[in-house]
């Protein structure tokens, strides 16, 4: 590893701000630091000497007052505090300069910091730092992206999780097991002639049938929930014709996006909008209304296009009529829904004569069925928990898998990849497969663990890693 002192504006830069901060780290940071920065006024004209003298006696974690100097002119008033490795957030010496925010005079103290003896810092080479001293594993370093890309809460709660360790600390434990399964494999090859390798043998499939590959599939089923939570949940609004699907979308987003009226066929295209319901991102697509025969070829285009949208929806919010019943249409789209996350919401409800309407009970037992009014807003709360619970799998969003969630692709491949492998040694240990090419698999799916923590990973992966990360972090 380089181990160069570096430095870089750590706070946004594209605009002026009340604040800036100049982090600084590595082994010469006091030096650096220390060249250009006085705590008395009455000192910053005096020799080079006596300008700075003393920052690593400064407490630690402490700010102190001080001006930026270049020599005899003062640029600007400043905080100014040292973190002492290996206790910092790099494992290495830290300065942090605390200045006004203002871009020429954030870029003034960083030409100064250089000067004095050190280099500009490359996109997350301050986090790259951190990981490569053991300050936090691989998956933490992601997290912290994570967390200065987050735009839902949802998406924060689950990268502070992942910084404060809980993805680190599951994955790690299935592969300390599978470490430990491994060196007992080893010794049971080395001693093939005693009666001890079938016991082992037995042992390792028993753990990895009841506990390693349901850890795995546990870590799975999270990322897929909270890829949806985080990216967003797409639900398609589908029903017969004039069953109410423009005026919801209207209701839902307080806005007229959608044509409303009782000419059957309206909608035409679809329609996307999003709407944030508890830090969840619903992007509602409306479509058209779908019954056994189009009126022209026009309307068969959007109802194809409406059959299209179904087919790539995270969840169907399928609508149907109060004041009509169940229709043929009704069960025709219903059949196409099998197999598929989807809620059932009669709407209408506000309207005389609507309360003897019951959900046939086949489908009851296929589906949440909800009474609603996209016109007043009756039951549209009670819809939305029950979206999120179809995605989630959680009656309520206290209960849904946000935490310890893990909404990164790189993740999802290395723990398929792992379960792959052990769902491998399995099998070849049920079959009788001799213990040597079941340590390979075994080994496999350690090495795939390791590439979230980054114990087993290239340095090209950590280019791609870092090289996502902002100047400065």
């Amino acid at each position: 590893m380089d181990d160069t002192t570096i430095a870089a504006i750590a706070t946004p830069f594209a605009a002026a701000g009340g604040i800036g901060i100049i982090r600084i780290s590595g082994q010469s940071a006091y030096d650096v630091a220390g060249r250009i920065y006085c705590r008395a006024r009455d000192f910053c004209s005096g020799p080079a000497t006596t300008i700075g003298a003393g920052i690593a006696n400064l407490t630690a974690n402490n700010l102190y007052h001080g001006y930026i100097t270049d020599g005899p002119k003062i640029i600007d008033e400043v905080m100014l505090v040292k973190m002492p490795g290996p206790h910092s957030y790099t494992g290495e010496d830290v300065v942090e300069i605390h200045a006004h925010g203002g871009r020429y005079v954030l870029k003034t103290i960083l030409s100064l910091v250089i000067k004095s003896g050190c280099r500009h810092a490359e996109p997350g080479e301050f986090t790259r730092r951190a990981f490569i001293h053991g300050r936090i594993d691989l998956s933490q370093a992601e997290a912290v992206a994570d967390i200065i890309e987050a735009s839902t809460d949802v998406a924060l709660g689950a990268a502070a999780d992942q910084m404060a360790g809980k993805l680190k600390a599951e994955v790690s434990g299935v592969r300390r097991l599978l470490l430990s399964s491994l060196a007992e494999l080893d010794a049971a090859i080395d001693f093939a002639d005693q009666a001890e390798g079938d016991e082992e043998g037995r042992h390792l499939a028993a753990y990895l049938e009841k506990q390693a590959i349901p850890a795995i599939d546990e870590l799975i089923n999270r990322h897929d929930t909270s890829w949806h939570l985080t990216n967003g949940v797409r639900v398609a609004i589908a029903g017969a014709p004039n069953v109410g699907k423009s005026t919801l979308l209207n209701m839902l987003v307080n806005a007229d996006r959608a044509i409303v009226s009782e000419v059957p066929g309206t909608t035409r295209d679809l329609i996307e909008c999003t709407v944030f319901e508890k830090g969840v991102p619903f992007v509602f697509v409306d479509t058209a209304g779908i019954r056994v025969d189009a009126g022209d070829r026009v309307e068969a285009m959007g109802m194809d296009r409406a059959l299209d949208a179904l087919n790539q929806a995270d969840v169907v919010l399928f609508l149907v009529d109060a004041t009509t019943g169940i229709t043929a249409a009704d069960q025709s789209i219903c059949a196409r829904l099998e197999g598929r996350p989807a809620i059932c919401a009669a709407n209408k409800t506000d309207i005389p004569g609507t309360n003897g309407f019951a959900f046939p009970s086949a489908w009851r037992q296929r589906f949440p069925g909800l009474r609603i009014s996209a016109k007043t807003g009756q039951g549209i709360p009670e819809m939305k928990q029950a979206l999120l619970a179809a995605v989630s799998g959680a009656p309520d969003e206290s209960q849904a898998p946000f935490h310890g969630a893990i909404p990164n692709l790189r993740h999802r491949d290395a723990l398929a990849r792992a379960r792959g492998s052990a769902v491998a040694a399995l099998t070849s240990l049920k079959e009788g497969i001799p213990t040597d090419l079941v340590a390979i698999d075994i080994r496999d799916a350690v090495n795939a663990l390791g590439e979230i923590t980054g114990e087993s990973v290239g340095e090209d992966v950590l280019e791609a890693i870092f090289g996502r990360f902002c100047v400065g972090k």
